[in-house]
Parts: structure tokens; sequence; C-alpha cells
């Protein structure tokens, strides 16, 4: 497939993803896989600028995975 028979301005999501459907399985990951690289610090970004700043300490994040992971709720 040579890209450079595709304009941008012409490929929409839908011609995309009808284009991402005749790729193999293994490629379709490895191109996924590739989006997912490139986005992943704006992706990073948006989430650390919607989520609050937390003071707990590394011991406190242990115990409260150790209770979520063993089906303990944190007594407060």
């Amino acid at each position: 497939m040579d890209a450079e028979l595709i304009n941008p301005r012409d490929l929409t999501i839908a011609k995309f993803l009808t284009l991402f459907n005749q790729f193999s399985r293994a490629q379709q990951v490895e191109i996924a896989r590739t989006i997912w690289e490139k986005t992943f610090a704006e992706q990073w970004q948006s989430l650390d600028e919607a989520l609050p700043d937390a003071d707990i300490t590394e011991e406190e994040v242990l115990e409260e995975l150790m209770a979520v992971r063993y089906g303990e709720a944190k007594k407060h």
C-alpha cells in the first residue's frame, strides 16, 4: 500500500478503519501500539490535569492496593 496515494484530507475515521481491517491481526496490533506510543504523553497529561493531587505516602498506596486486592475495605 502506497501511503503517498492517500490524501489525509480524504481519510475519514471510517475509511481509516476500513483500511485498518485489511491488515493482519499482528499488523493491527503493531499499528495500534504505534498510535498508542504517539499519543501516550498527551493522554497522560490530560489524565494528570483531570485527577486531583493527593498527599499520600507510598506505604499508604500499598496498603490501599492490598486492601483492594484482597477485598478488605480500608477502615477510616
